[in-house]
């Protein structure tokens, strides 16, 4: 993404003039997508998907 500019302001497509859709990030079986920045830890599949042991629904923080 070196050249484009971070802003909350949307990003218009110069030649439609229609908004250019955000980058996504697809998410990585078997590997906890929790956070802005994932997690990374081995993990497995919940319905709010893919979640390490500390941050699977229900888990108890210290």
């Amino acid at each position: 993404m070196q050249g484009r500019r971070m802003s909350a302001d949307l990003e218009y497509d110069p030649d439609t003039g229609r908004p250019i859709p955000p980058v996504l990030r697809p998410p990585v079986p078997y590997e906890c997508s929790a956070g802005a920045t994932p997690c990374g830890a081995p993990a497995r599949f919940f319905a709010c998907g893919w979640r390490c042991r500390d941050h699977a629904p229900g888990a108890q923080t210290d």
